[in-house]
């Protein structure tokens, strides 16, 4: 293992032909996902709330206007034929994002989200993080 005098950094992930851990493309944090649900709340101007779950309704990260219980929000994303609250005002748009994690978008209803829902597929498909 390699050290460098300068930075005090090892190089045996390049000595080794591995990749660093902690410098994975596929690793995400906060500002990533901010940047995607950003994009999404553009796309619908009656957004309410966006929320993305594992799959045992773990919150990953959540975005909400109103007082609605994110955890709740995550459960519900995964549990698509139990209601944990009263969602009946809204419109739930449930997407996959991997395997493992789900992606919950709620609005309130409207006869103009048919038309924007392909952007919001767009959206996914293009710029999902995960």
């Amino acid at each position: 293992m390699a050290l460098d005098s300068k930075n005090l950094k090892t190089h045996y992930f390049e000595e080794k032909g591995k990749h660093d851990p902690n410098k994975s493309p596929r690793l995400i944090n906060e500002q990533i996902l901010q940047n995607f649900t950003g994009k999404i709340q553009k796309c619908f101007p009656n957004y309410v709330a966006a929320v993305i779950s594992d799959y045992n309704g773990l919150l990953v990260h959540s975005e909400i206007k109103n007082s609605l219980d994110e955890n709740l929000l995550a459960l519900s994303c995964i549990c698509e034929e139990r209601t944990f609250m009263d969602l009946s005002k809204y419109q739930k748009l449930i997407r996959p994002l991997s395997n493992n994690i789900k992606m919950l978008v709620l609005l309130k209803k409207s006869w103009k989200n048919k038309s924007l829902i392909r952007n919001f597929d767009e959206i996914i498909e293009k710029e999902n993080p995960i």
